[in-house]
């Protein structure tokens, strides 16, 4: 099972770092939200029409479960695909990184904003 990784480490190094980019946003959006869990917190926010999305932490919660999970399932897509074509998984995975990414800041953008 490591040779099978270590063939291809760069996606699983990236596929990792987007693992733990969903997974810890998670775990500190839900660990520093719980004490106001009871009360909607603002999800979206816009300059010009103001609050325009407000949810629970359970739909925090839910975004990056379900993040964390597209995160395996696009690790075992860029290894399939990085068997056939090596661009096509290391884009895959890539992707997938800057998501999460993304995924983070918008977890960090949401802290703040509570």
């Amino acid at each position: 099972m490591m040779k099978y990784f270590m063939r291809h480490r760069e996606i699983a190094l990236m596929s990792l770092a987007a693992f733990l980019f969903s997974a810890g946003g998670t775990l500190w959006c839900y660990l520093s939200l719980r004490g106001v869990a009871n009360t909607p917190l603002i999800l979206h926010f816009d300059d010009l029409s103001g609050i325009t999305a407000v949810g629970g932490l359970r739909a925090l919660t839910a975004i990056g479960i379900l993040g964390s999970l597209f995160t395996v399932i696009n690790f075992f897509l860029a290894v399939e695909l990085d068997l056939r074509d090596r661009f096509l998984g290391k884009l895959i995975a890539i992707l997938t990184l800057i998501f999460a990414i993304l995924l983070f800041l918008a977890f960090s953008a949401i802290i703040n904003v509570n």
